[in-house]
């Protein structure tokens, strides 16, 4: 990930997140990949993000992608973000038992 995702100015912070999943979706670069999550554990951090990491469904997308062949630091962030973006009564929802799960 060599720049930032291409946004729209107006498009406000849930378009800069769907940029961001969408830049995680499409790249083919391991290394871009754990950047683009590691941007998204970030937002994860600032309660007024919730509602919008919710909407995009980002924790079940942080879940899928981390697993035992992730870095520490990677699965670490990942495990915070779905953390906070999950509250305890709703994580099953979003992150389903699976062999890659982050629970």
């Amino acid at each position: 990930m060599s720049q930032k995702p291409k946004v729209e100015p107006h498009v406000g912070r849930l378009g800069y997140l769907q940029a961001l999943v969408t830049e995680f979706q499409e790249t083919e670069s391991q290394n871009a990949k754990e950047q683009v999550l590691a941007n998204l554990a970030n937002f994860a951090y600032d309660p007024s993000n919730y509602q919008y990491l919710r909407q995009l469904q980002e924790a079940s997308v942080t879940c899928a992608q981390t697993g035992p062949t992730r870095s520490t630091s990677c699965r670490q962030g990942a495990s915070r973000s779905s953390s906070t973006a999950c509250p305890v009564p709703t994580r099953r929802l979003c992150c389903p038992p699976s062999p890659r799960s982050c629970t």
